[in-house]
């Protein structure tokens, strides 16, 4: 039995390129489903084996497997009767084996192994730490070809992606994209070059649908020009990111800090330590609300942190008990608390100030952003709350006020980690106050800031 699908030259070039990991940005109704269930089928019914299509949702995984099975004569290159429970799997006459599942439940994705094609559709919608995670793991021992395909909305791992295997030298990243592109910003293959709208009725068909689409739809959605989130305060923070797991402990020559961000009435505390190489080395937060602990208990637990790393405290003061603490006097109560932990040598006050020059909130984000945008930091996705709240943390502007700086309105995130990182990066690179571990850990320091 033979079925006959027709594909573009493009189309075709996507299919028969051997890259392990390949990458398709199209626009809608380009074909990139097409291109894949094609890739799906002859692999299928040609060798042993086992696939898989894996999408953000289970439904969208079981709509393209229903595409699949209305191809023609579909049906009749299987052995059997497809299976829909608990998920679409179908098996050829070969023996090759194809589930279509989701990442709605990681943890049942992570046994056995691929060996044929894994198709990763509407890519845009999923966490670069899905693939690495999941999909890459069960492919490391086989000979398998993972397909990432999507359209693009914004600046995100995707698109970092997809440039990088854009670079000839790569041999196990590929992307494909066209090279006569007139769409200024236009990434991979936008959907005016699908062969669908290649003729008079299709491209009429196309300027008809583009005079009732909102251009910033059209452009993201149709022509692959990635939005500009212009609100997040760390654009270029997935480039800090990565897959190694944090040191065990400190190394010989390196100096550290630690930032503090510290919880009061109703604030979640949170500690940041690197070293000044810029690698986050630990992350260690506290809970609120019923499970909270006493600030002893937590100076207790930042003590020995800064013991572990030989780490001096940048510690956010207020400079009044009566604002962080419980007492009316001209030192923050809270900070007395560890410093008497830690020891005074140990601690760096930092205020954070509308009123103070060097200190003030615009001053140290902005000076955070730039230490991403310069890859300064190295930055573990083990720390995924560290990651959420960076990724989450927006310039606002309130009526009638200037900007500011917090996360994501009604995300019901907070943003304790982005300040205690902030206050790490200023001590650190701005005002040079790392330290390298010593035998007596509670030796003085300069504690000026």
């Amino acid at each position: 039995m033979k079925v006959h699908i027709n594909l573009s030259p493009e189309q075709l070039e996507f299919i028969r390129d051997p890259h392990p990991l390949k990458v398709l940005i199209a626009g809608r109704q380009w074909g990139k489903s097409h291109a894949v269930m094609a890739d799906l089928t002859a692999t299928g019914v040609s060798t042993r084996g086992r696939s898989a299509v894996v999408m953000p949702v289970q439904s969208q995984a079981t709509d393209f497997y229903k595409v699949m099975l209305e191809g023609e004569n579909f049906e009749q290159l299987l052995a059997h009767p497809p299976k829909l429970w608990p998920h679409p799997q179908v098996t050829f006459r070969s023996g090759h084996y194809l589930e279509y599942r989701s990442f709605e439940t990681p943890k049942r994705l992570r046994s056995g192994k691929w060996t044929g094609r894994v198709v990763c559709d509407e890519a845009n919608d999923l966490e670069g730490d899905d693939i690495a995670k999941i999909i890459l793991p069960k492919v490391s021992a086989t000979q398998a070809i993972v397909v990432v395909t999507s359209t693009i909305t914004h600046h995100n791992w995707l698109l970092d992606l997809y440039m990088s295997g854009l670079d000839e030298k790569n041999k196990v990243v590929k992307s494909f994209n066209w090279k006569n592109n007139p769409y200024p910003g236009s990434v991979g293959w936008p959907t005016p070059t699908g062969i669908m709208f290649q003729g008079a009725v299709g491209k009429q068909r196309l300027e008809d649908l583009k005079s009732i689409t909102p251009k910033h739809v059209w452009d993201s959605e149709y022509l692959c020009i990635p939005g500009a989130d212009n609100t997040t305060a760390f654009p270029y923070w997935e480039r800090c990111l990565t897959d190694d797991n944090p040191p065990s402990g400190p190394i010989a020559g390196l100096r550290y800090l630690i930032g503090l961000d510290l919880g009061r009435s109703r604030d979640g505390e949170v500690a940041i330590c690197a070293d000044d190489t810029g690698q986050i080395c630990e992350y260690v937060d506290f809970p609120t609300g019923s499970a909270a602990l006493e600030h002893s208990q937590m100076a207790n637990r930042i003590a020995a942190m800064s013991r572990f790393w030989g780490a001096p405290v940048v510690i956010d003061s207020t400079g009044k008990g009566g604002a962080g603490g419980t007492l009316s006097t001209d030192k923050d109560s809270y900070v007395e608390v560890y410093k008497a932990a830690c020891g005074a040598g140990n601690i760096i006050e930092m205020i954070w100030s509308g009123n103070r020059d060097n200190n003030t909130k615009y001053d140290v984000i902005t000076f955070l952003a730039l230490a991403t945008e310069q890859k300064k930091l190295r930055c573990s996705r083990k720390f995924r709350e560290l990651d959420t709240q960076m990724k989450q943390y927006r310039i606002l502007k309130a009526k009638g006020q200037n900007s500011t700086f917090g996360p994501t309105p009604g995300s019901g995130h907070n943003d304790d980690a982005v300040a205690a990182l902030a206050q790490l990066v200023w001590g650190g690179f701005k005002k040079n106050r790392w330290r390298a571990r010593t035998d007596d850990p509670y030796s003085a320091a300069d504690t000026s800031f």
